[in-house]
Protein backbone atom coordinates (compact mmCIF):
# COMPACT_ATOMS: atom_id res chain seq x y z
CA UNK A 1 0.00 0.00 0.00
CA UNK A 2 1.49 2.81 -1.54
CA UNK A 3 1.97 5.72 1.39
CA UNK A 4 3.76 9.54 0.25
CA UNK A 5 3.63 13.06 1.77
CA UNK A 6 0.73 14.70 0.65
CA UNK A 7 2.91 17.94 -0.85
CA UNK A 8 4.88 15.43 -3.14
CA UNK A 9 3.70 16.02 -6.64
CA UNK A 10 3.91 12.89 -8.24
CA UNK A 11 1.34 11.65 -5.70
CA UNK A 12 -0.80 14.75 -6.32
CA UNK A 13 -0.28 13.34 -9.65
CA UNK A 14 -1.34 9.93 -9.53
CA UNK A 15 -4.43 10.80 -7.70
CA UNK A 16 -5.17 13.22 -10.08
CA UNK A 17 -5.31 11.17 -13.21
CA UNK A 18 -7.89 8.73 -11.48
CA UNK A 19 -9.79 12.23 -10.81
CA UNK A 20 -9.63 12.66 -14.55
CA UNK A 21 -10.17 9.28 -16.05
CA UNK A 22 -13.68 9.76 -13.50
CA UNK A 23 -14.28 12.78 -15.19
CA UNK A 24 -14.61 11.50 -19.00
CA UNK A 25 -17.99 10.28 -18.09
CA UNK A 26 -19.90 13.66 -18.34
CA UNK A 27 -22.43 12.09 -15.63
CA UNK A 28 -19.34 12.55 -12.89
CA UNK A 29 -20.44 15.10 -10.10
CA UNK A 30 -18.90 15.62 -7.33
CA UNK A 31 -20.77 15.38 -3.64
CA UNK A 32 -18.26 17.16 -0.92
CA UNK A 33 -19.23 16.86 2.73
CA UNK A 34 -16.88 18.44 5.13
CA UNK A 35 -17.00 18.85 8.73
CA UNK A 36 -14.82 22.40 9.77
CA UNK A 37 -13.99 23.66 12.90
CA UNK A 38 -13.05 26.93 14.73
CA UNK A 39 -9.23 26.73 15.85
CA UNK A 40 -7.48 28.26 18.90
CA UNK A 41 -7.69 31.67 16.91
CA UNK A 42 -11.30 31.49 16.21
CA UNK A 43 -10.37 30.47 12.17
CA UNK A 44 -12.31 27.74 10.23
CA UNK A 45 -9.92 25.05 9.55
CA UNK A 46 -10.73 21.54 7.65
CA UNK A 47 -11.87 19.21 10.13
CA UNK A 48 -12.33 16.18 8.06
CA UNK A 49 -14.28 15.05 4.89
CA UNK A 50 -15.30 13.01 2.46
CA UNK A 51 -15.90 13.33 -1.84
CA UNK A 52 -17.37 11.11 -3.55
CA UNK A 53 -16.62 11.16 -7.25
CA UNK A 54 -20.18 9.99 -9.21
CA UNK A 55 -23.20 9.97 -10.87
CA UNK A 56 -25.70 12.31 -10.26
CA UNK A 57 -28.19 11.06 -7.76
CA UNK A 58 -26.31 8.23 -6.52
CA UNK A 59 -25.77 10.44 -3.08
CA UNK A 60 -27.37 12.89 -1.62
CA UNK A 61 -25.97 15.96 -0.28
CA UNK A 62 -27.38 15.13 3.12
CA UNK A 63 -27.76 17.60 6.24
CA UNK A 64 -26.28 20.90 6.80
CA UNK A 65 -25.24 22.05 10.79
CA UNK A 66 -24.42 24.83 11.58
CA UNK A 67 -23.13 26.02 15.41
CA UNK A 68 -20.49 28.29 17.21
CA UNK A 69 -17.60 26.44 16.79
CA UNK A 70 -18.23 23.51 13.96
CA UNK A 71 -20.30 23.32 10.75
CA UNK A 72 -20.83 20.79 8.26
CA UNK A 73 -20.61 21.97 4.49
CA UNK A 74 -22.75 19.29 2.14
CA UNK A 75 -22.53 20.13 -1.32
CA UNK A 76 -22.59 18.95 -4.83
CA UNK A 77 -20.78 20.89 -7.90
CA UNK A 78 -20.37 19.45 -10.89
CA UNK A 79 -17.77 17.76 -12.26
CA UNK A 80 -15.62 19.75 -14.59
CA UNK A 81 -15.58 22.12 -12.05
CA UNK A 82 -13.78 19.80 -9.56
CA UNK A 83 -10.58 19.60 -10.51
CA UNK A 84 -10.10 23.44 -9.49
CA UNK A 85 -11.33 22.86 -6.04
CA UNK A 86 -9.27 19.96 -5.43
CA UNK A 87 -5.87 22.24 -6.87
CA UNK A 88 -7.52 24.77 -4.53
CA UNK A 89 -7.46 23.01 -1.25
CA UNK A 90 -3.52 21.64 -1.49
CA UNK A 91 -2.16 24.47 -3.32
CA UNK A 92 -4.16 27.61 -2.02
CA UNK A 93 -3.82 29.13 -5.15
CA UNK A 94 -6.73 30.10 -6.39
CA UNK A 95 -8.21 30.06 -2.85
CA UNK A 96 -10.78 27.31 -2.71
CA UNK A 97 -13.80 28.97 -1.24
CA UNK A 98 -16.45 26.77 0.16
CA UNK A 99 -19.52 28.96 1.59
CA UNK A 100 -17.79 32.08 1.91
CA UNK A 101 -15.04 29.99 3.99
CA UNK A 102 -11.46 29.45 2.50
CA UNK A 103 -10.31 26.10 2.99
CA UNK A 104 -6.49 25.05 1.77
CA UNK A 105 -4.18 24.35 1.81
CA UNK A 106 -3.51 21.14 3.36
CA UNK A 107 -0.90 20.50 5.61
CA UNK A 108 1.39 18.02 4.85
CA UNK A 109 0.37 13.88 5.95
CA UNK A 110 0.20 10.90 4.39
CA UNK A 111 -1.34 9.11 1.71
CA UNK A 112 -3.63 5.37 1.87
CA UNK A 113 -4.47 4.56 -1.28
CA UNK A 114 -6.82 1.63 -2.28
CA UNK A 115 -9.13 -0.09 -4.92
CA UNK A 116 -12.41 -1.85 -3.56
CA UNK A 117 -14.74 -3.81 -5.33
CA UNK A 118 -18.45 -3.82 -5.13
CA UNK A 119 -19.31 -5.41 -1.68
CA UNK A 120 -17.67 -2.21 0.31
CA UNK A 121 -18.44 0.19 2.69
CA UNK A 122 -17.49 2.95 0.71
CA UNK A 123 -19.43 2.90 -2.32
CA UNK A 124 -22.33 0.42 -4.18
CA UNK A 125 -20.02 0.28 -6.90
CA UNK A 126 -16.18 -0.37 -7.27
CA UNK A 127 -13.85 2.91 -6.10
CA UNK A 128 -10.60 3.76 -5.68
CA UNK A 129 -10.27 4.86 -2.29
CA UNK A 130 -7.55 7.99 -1.31
CA UNK A 131 -6.99 8.77 1.97
CA UNK A 132 -5.28 11.86 3.30
CA UNK A 133 -3.69 11.64 7.08
CA UNK A 134 -3.02 14.80 7.53
CA UNK A 135 -0.17 15.35 10.51
CA UNK A 136 -1.37 18.43 12.12
CA UNK A 137 -4.39 20.11 14.30
CA UNK A 138 -6.14 16.85 14.72
CA UNK A 139 -9.66 16.69 16.42
CA UNK A 140 -10.51 15.37 19.68
CA UNK A 141 -14.02 14.93 20.97
CA UNK A 142 -12.93 15.79 24.27
CA UNK A 143 -10.92 18.89 24.29
CA UNK A 144 -9.68 21.60 21.64
CA UNK A 145 -12.26 23.58 19.48
CA UNK A 146 -15.40 21.11 20.54
CA UNK A 147 -15.00 21.80 24.42
CA UNK A 148 -15.01 25.10 26.38
CA UNK A 149 -12.35 26.15 28.96
CA UNK A 150 -14.96 24.89 31.70
CA UNK A 151 -14.52 21.58 29.86
CA UNK A 152 -18.64 21.87 28.62
CA UNK A 153 -19.13 20.61 24.97
CA UNK A 154 -20.37 23.49 22.77
CA UNK A 155 -22.49 21.12 20.56
CA UNK A 156 -23.67 17.99 22.52
CA UNK A 157 -24.19 15.83 19.09
CA UNK A 158 -20.51 15.95 17.25
CA UNK A 159 -21.00 11.62 16.51
CA UNK A 160 -24.71 13.22 14.35
CA UNK A 161 -22.22 15.71 12.69
CA UNK A 162 -20.11 13.06 11.67
CA UNK A 163 -22.52 10.33 10.74
CA UNK A 164 -23.95 13.55 8.58
CA UNK A 165 -20.22 13.34 6.84
CA UNK A 166 -19.85 9.64 6.70
CA UNK A 167 -23.35 9.03 5.40
CA UNK A 168 -22.17 5.23 4.75
CA UNK A 169 -20.50 4.87 8.26
CA UNK A 170 -17.24 5.03 6.62
CA UNK A 171 -15.75 7.06 9.63
CA UNK A 172 -14.37 5.51 12.80
CA UNK A 173 -15.14 8.74 15.14
CA UNK A 174 -14.55 8.03 18.90
CA UNK A 175 -13.21 10.05 21.92
CA UNK A 176 -9.89 8.37 21.82
CA UNK A 177 -9.63 8.78 18.08
CA UNK A 178 -8.72 12.06 17.01
CA UNK A 179 -8.10 12.39 13.13
CA UNK A 180 -8.11 14.69 10.92
CA UNK A 181 -8.23 12.74 7.25
CA UNK A 182 -9.79 13.68 3.97
CA UNK A 183 -11.31 10.79 1.72
CA UNK A 184 -11.57 10.82 -1.69
CA UNK A 185 -13.73 8.04 -3.11
CA UNK A 186 -13.90 7.71 -6.64
CA UNK A 187 -16.81 5.26 -7.83
CA UNK A 188 -16.15 3.10 -11.40
CA UNK A 189 -18.79 3.01 -13.67
CA UNK A 190 -17.26 0.71 -15.89
CA UNK A 191 -18.61 -2.68 -14.39
CA UNK A 192 -20.18 -4.54 -11.57
CA UNK A 193 -21.88 -7.27 -10.06
CA UNK A 194 -25.56 -6.33 -9.33
CA UNK A 195 -27.24 -10.07 -9.01
CA UNK A 196 -25.84 -13.57 -7.58
CA UNK A 197 -27.95 -16.09 -6.50
CA UNK A 198 -28.90 -19.96 -6.51
CA UNK A 199 -32.45 -20.75 -6.66
CA UNK A 200 -34.21 -23.41 -8.79
CA UNK A 201 -31.07 -25.31 -8.71
CA UNK A 202 -29.67 -22.80 -10.99
CA UNK A 203 -26.59 -20.43 -10.51
CA UNK A 204 -27.56 -17.39 -11.36
CA UNK A 205 -25.14 -14.07 -12.03
CA UNK A 206 -25.62 -11.01 -13.65
CA UNK A 207 -23.52 -7.93 -14.63
CA UNK A 208 -24.57 -4.32 -15.26
CA UNK A 209 -21.97 -1.41 -16.36
CA UNK A 210 -20.65 0.22 -19.39
CA UNK A 211 -18.91 -2.06 -22.59
CA UNK A 212 -19.77 -4.66 -21.30
CA UNK A 213 -18.90 -6.54 -24.43
CA UNK A 214 -15.47 -6.26 -23.71
CA UNK A 215 -15.31 -8.19 -20.42
CA UNK A 216 -15.77 -11.68 -19.70
CA UNK A 217 -16.46 -13.38 -16.11
CA UNK A 218 -14.49 -16.15 -15.11
CA UNK A 219 -14.84 -17.63 -11.33
CA UNK A 220 -15.57 -21.23 -10.12
CA UNK A 221 -18.33 -22.76 -7.68
CA UNK A 222 -17.38 -24.46 -4.70
CA UNK A 223 -19.57 -27.02 -3.09
CA UNK A 224 -18.75 -29.74 -0.34
CA UNK A 225 -16.72 -32.06 -2.11
CA UNK A 226 -16.92 -30.37 -5.43
CA UNK A 227 -15.79 -27.88 -8.00
CA UNK A 228 -16.99 -26.37 -10.80
CA UNK A 229 -15.42 -23.46 -12.82
CA UNK A 230 -17.16 -21.37 -15.46
CA UNK A 231 -16.38 -17.98 -17.91
CA UNK A 232 -18.69 -16.36 -20.09
CA UNK A 233 -19.01 -13.13 -22.17
CA UNK A 234 -19.77 -10.38 -19.66
CA UNK A 235 -23.09 -9.15 -21.79
CA UNK A 236 -25.03 -12.43 -20.82
CA UNK A 237 -26.38 -13.70 -18.07
CA UNK A 238 -25.15 -16.90 -16.35
CA UNK A 239 -27.69 -19.33 -15.40
CA UNK A 240 -25.90 -22.31 -14.11
CA UNK A 241 -27.39 -25.53 -13.43
CA UNK A 242 -25.98 -27.53 -10.68
CA UNK A 243 -27.02 -30.75 -9.14
CA UNK A 244 -26.10 -30.00 -5.49
CA UNK A 245 -25.89 -27.23 -3.59
CA UNK A 246 -23.62 -24.72 -3.79
CA UNK A 247 -21.28 -23.39 -0.47
CA UNK A 248 -19.10 -20.64 -2.06
CA UNK A 249 -18.93 -18.63 -5.01
CA UNK A 250 -15.67 -16.65 -6.28
CA UNK A 251 -16.35 -14.38 -9.46
CA UNK A 252 -14.36 -12.19 -11.21
CA UNK A 253 -14.92 -9.44 -14.21
CA UNK A 254 -11.83 -9.24 -16.55
CA UNK A 255 -11.31 -6.94 -19.11
CA UNK A 256 -9.13 -7.77 -22.12
CA UNK A 257 -6.00 -6.78 -20.75
CA UNK A 258 -6.88 -9.60 -17.57
CA UNK A 259 -7.42 -6.24 -15.49
CA UNK A 260 -9.94 -7.32 -12.73
CA UNK A 261 -12.70 -4.56 -12.68
CA UNK A 262 -14.88 -6.21 -10.09
CA UNK A 263 -14.48 -8.83 -7.77
CA UNK A 264 -16.86 -11.38 -5.61
CA UNK A 265 -16.68 -13.76 -3.07
CA UNK A 266 -19.58 -15.03 -1.81
CA UNK A 267 -20.89 -17.99 0.96
CA UNK A 268 -24.50 -18.81 -0.04
CA UNK A 269 -26.64 -18.77 3.53
CA UNK A 270 -28.56 -21.59 2.39
CA UNK A 271 -27.05 -25.01 4.31
CA UNK A 272 -27.85 -28.53 3.41
CA UNK A 273 -28.91 -31.40 5.44
CA UNK A 274 -26.61 -33.71 4.49
CA UNK A 275 -28.21 -37.05 2.43
CA UNK A 276 -31.17 -35.24 1.88
CA UNK A 277 -32.46 -32.43 -0.41
CA UNK A 278 -33.94 -30.39 2.94
CA UNK A 279 -32.89 -27.20 2.99
CA UNK A 280 -32.09 -26.15 7.09
CA UNK A 281 -31.19 -22.78 8.01
CA UNK A 282 -28.92 -22.29 10.42
CA UNK A 283 -31.18 -22.05 13.75
CA UNK A 284 -32.04 -25.51 12.77
CA UNK A 285 -28.60 -26.83 12.06
CA UNK A 286 -27.47 -25.43 15.42
CA UNK A 287 -30.62 -27.27 17.39
CA UNK A 288 -30.03 -30.54 15.43
CA UNK A 289 -26.25 -30.18 16.55
CA UNK A 290 -26.77 -29.39 20.18
CA UNK A 291 -29.21 -32.28 20.57
CA UNK A 292 -27.39 -34.79 19.11
CA UNK A 293 -24.06 -34.14 20.73
CA UNK A 294 -20.56 -34.20 19.10
CA UNK A 295 -20.26 -36.46 16.20
CA UNK A 296 -17.79 -37.53 13.60
CA UNK A 297 -19.81 -34.73 12.06
CA UNK A 298 -20.27 -32.05 14.52
CA UNK A 299 -17.15 -30.66 17.59
CA UNK A 300 -17.50 -27.80 19.80
CA UNK A 301 -15.36 -25.32 20.50
CA UNK A 302 -14.90 -22.42 22.81
CA UNK A 303 -13.94 -19.04 21.60
CA UNK A 304 -9.92 -19.03 21.79
CA UNK A 305 -7.60 -16.59 20.70
CA UNK A 306 -6.38 -16.98 17.70
CA UNK A 307 -2.56 -15.51 17.84
CA UNK A 308 0.15 -17.20 16.59
CA UNK A 309 1.45 -20.37 19.20
CA UNK A 310 -1.78 -20.94 20.95
CA UNK A 311 -2.65 -24.33 21.47
CA UNK A 312 -6.49 -24.20 21.14
CA UNK A 313 -6.07 -22.67 17.51
CA UNK A 314 -4.60 -25.80 16.25
CA UNK A 315 -6.97 -28.15 17.66
CA UNK A 316 -9.75 -25.89 15.64
CA UNK A 317 -7.13 -26.88 12.27
CA UNK A 318 -6.77 -30.58 12.89
CA UNK A 319 -10.40 -31.05 13.77
CA UNK A 320 -11.07 -29.07 10.22
CA UNK A 321 -8.37 -31.13 8.82
CA UNK A 322 -9.89 -34.38 9.91
CA UNK A 323 -13.66 -33.92 8.93
CA UNK A 324 -12.37 -32.62 5.49
CA UNK A 325 -10.10 -35.71 4.87
CA UNK A 326 -13.54 -37.57 6.31
CA UNK A 327 -17.39 -37.01 5.42
CA UNK A 328 -17.00 -33.30 6.41
CA UNK A 329 -18.77 -31.94 9.94
CA UNK A 330 -19.41 -28.14 11.28
CA UNK A 331 -17.62 -26.85 13.79
CA UNK A 332 -19.77 -25.27 16.53
CA UNK A 333 -17.48 -22.19 18.08
CA UNK A 334 -18.91 -20.18 21.56
CA UNK A 335 -20.00 -23.81 22.70
CA UNK A 336 -18.57 -26.07 25.82
CA UNK A 337 -18.10 -29.35 25.76
CA UNK A 338 -21.30 -30.34 27.02
CA UNK A 339 -23.33 -28.50 24.60
CA UNK A 340 -24.28 -25.44 26.16
CA UNK A 341 -23.76 -21.98 24.31
CA UNK A 342 -21.59 -20.03 26.46
CA UNK A 343 -20.07 -16.51 26.09
CA UNK A 344 -17.97 -14.93 28.70
CA UNK A 345 -15.61 -12.29 29.40
CA UNK A 346 -12.49 -14.46 27.68
CA UNK A 347 -14.66 -15.24 24.79
CA UNK A 348 -15.08 -11.65 24.33
CA UNK A 349 -11.11 -11.03 24.43
CA UNK A 350 -10.58 -13.84 22.02
CA UNK A 351 -13.58 -11.94 19.73
CA UNK A 352 -11.90 -9.03 19.30
CA UNK A 353 -8.07 -10.40 19.56
CA UNK A 354 -6.63 -8.87 22.55
CA UNK A 355 -5.75 -10.48 25.58
CA UNK A 356 -5.02 -7.18 27.73
CA UNK A 357 -2.13 -8.97 29.21
CA UNK A 358 -1.22 -7.42 32.64
CA UNK A 359 -4.59 -5.76 32.92
CA UNK A 360 -7.54 -6.60 35.26
CA UNK A 361 -10.15 -4.63 33.58
CA UNK A 362 -12.68 -6.16 31.48
CA UNK A 363 -13.32 -5.58 27.91
CA UNK A 364 -16.60 -3.94 27.75
CA UNK A 365 -19.06 -6.04 24.91
CA UNK A 366 -20.99 -4.35 22.35
CA UNK A 367 -24.53 -2.83 23.91
CA UNK A 368 -26.15 -3.66 20.22
CA UNK A 369 -26.82 -7.07 19.19
CA UNK A 370 -25.60 -6.45 15.49
CA UNK A 371 -22.46 -4.84 16.17
CA UNK A 372 -21.39 -8.45 18.86
CA UNK A 373 -22.86 -10.37 15.69
CA UNK A 374 -20.20 -8.18 13.12
CA UNK A 375 -17.64 -8.81 15.90
CA UNK A 376 -18.36 -12.53 15.37
CA UNK A 377 -18.42 -12.59 11.97
CA UNK A 378 -15.27 -10.83 11.53
CA UNK A 379 -14.11 -13.40 14.19
CA UNK A 380 -14.77 -16.02 12.02
CA UNK A 381 -13.54 -14.47 8.72
CA UNK A 382 -10.15 -14.76 10.34
CA UNK A 383 -10.03 -17.78 11.21
CA UNK A 384 -11.51 -18.83 8.08
CA UNK A 385 -8.39 -17.06 6.67
CA UNK A 386 -5.95 -18.59 9.01
CA UNK A 387 -6.95 -22.15 8.49
CA UNK A 388 -7.09 -21.87 4.49
CA UNK A 389 -3.31 -20.48 4.80
CA UNK A 390 -2.33 -23.60 6.27
CA UNK A 391 -3.83 -25.87 4.54
CA UNK A 392 -2.41 -27.31 1.03
CA UNK A 393 -5.65 -26.96 -1.12
CA UNK A 394 -8.10 -25.33 -2.17
CA UNK A 395 -10.99 -25.50 1.25
CA UNK A 396 -14.69 -23.68 1.34
CA UNK A 397 -15.20 -22.81 4.81
CA UNK A 398 -18.60 -20.82 4.82
CA UNK A 399 -19.30 -19.25 7.90
CA UNK A 400 -22.58 -18.26 10.03
CA UNK A 401 -23.43 -16.34 13.37
CA UNK A 402 -26.54 -17.58 14.93
CA UNK A 403 -27.92 -16.52 18.56
CA UNK A 404 -28.77 -19.47 20.96
CA UNK A 405 -30.08 -17.93 24.69
CA UNK A 406 -28.48 -14.74 23.63
CA UNK A 407 -24.81 -16.16 23.50
CA UNK A 408 -23.42 -15.86 19.50
CA UNK A 409 -22.41 -19.21 17.88
CA UNK A 410 -20.11 -19.18 15.12
CA UNK A 411 -20.77 -22.14 12.44
CA UNK A 412 -17.72 -23.00 10.53
CA UNK A 413 -19.26 -25.73 7.60
CA UNK A 414 -16.09 -28.16 6.49
CA UNK A 415 -17.36 -29.53 3.23
CA UNK A 416 -15.66 -33.52 2.56
CA UNK A 417 -13.31 -31.90 -0.17
CA UNK A 418 -12.70 -33.70 -3.51
CA UNK A 419 -8.59 -33.22 -3.42
CA UNK A 420 -7.63 -35.31 -0.34
CA UNK A 421 -6.11 -36.17 1.17
CA UNK A 422 -5.67 -32.47 3.07
CA UNK A 423 -2.66 -31.86 4.89
CA UNK A 424 -1.27 -28.81 7.35
CA UNK A 425 1.24 -27.23 4.86
CA UNK A 426 4.24 -26.92 8.18
CA UNK A 427 4.64 -30.58 8.72
CA UNK A 428 2.36 -32.38 6.02
CA UNK A 429 0.30 -33.62 8.96
CA UNK A 430 -2.67 -35.38 7.66
CA UNK A 431 -5.96 -36.09 9.86
CA UNK A 432 -8.98 -38.05 9.92
CA UNK A 433 -11.97 -37.88 11.73
CA UNK A 434 -13.59 -41.06 13.43
CA UNK A 435 -16.29 -40.98 15.77
CA UNK A 436 -16.10 -37.57 17.84
CA UNK A 437 -12.43 -37.70 17.59
CA UNK A 438 -9.54 -36.38 15.25
CA UNK A 439 -6.29 -39.24 15.24
CA UNK A 440 -4.02 -40.09 12.55
CA UNK A 441 -5.32 -42.21 9.68
CA UNK A 442 -3.96 -46.30 9.32
CA UNK A 443 -2.64 -47.08 6.76
CA UNK A 444 -5.14 -48.31 4.81
CA UNK A 445 -6.63 -44.88 5.33
CA UNK A 446 -3.75 -43.06 3.84
CA UNK A 447 -3.73 -45.12 1.09
CA UNK A 448 -7.37 -44.46 0.54
CA UNK A 449 -6.56 -40.95 0.66
CA UNK A 450 -4.46 -40.59 -1.61
CA UNK A 451 -5.92 -43.18 -3.96
CA UNK A 452 -8.62 -40.41 -4.29
CA UNK A 453 -6.10 -37.70 -5.20
CA UNK A 454 -4.87 -39.77 -8.51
Amino acid sequence: MPQHNAREPQVLDSVTRQVQDALADEAMVAYLRFLIVRDYDGRWVLGFGRIDLCRDGDMDEGPRYDYLQARTLAFKIPGKDFLKYFGGLFSGDPPCLIDGVPLGPLPTGRWEVKEFWSDNEYASWPCVHAELQMETQAIDATKGPFVSARGFPYCDNVYELVQAIAGFGTFYFNRDARRRNLHLIIWKYRGRFSALDFQDSKLQISVEGRLLERFQVSGRVLGYDWEKQFRYPAHQRLDLPLQEQPLRVEAALVAEDDEIVDLVRHDLDALVQRGTDKMQSTAELIDKCLRHGESATVEYKPFVSLEEGEAKREEILETVLAMANAQGGYVLLGVNDQGVPQFNPDAWKAIVGRARKGQGEALPTPGRREDLEKAVAAYGVRLRDFIQKRVNRSLALPVHVEFKESSPILVLVVGSGGEKPYMDVRDNSVWFRANATNRRPSEAELEQLFHKQE
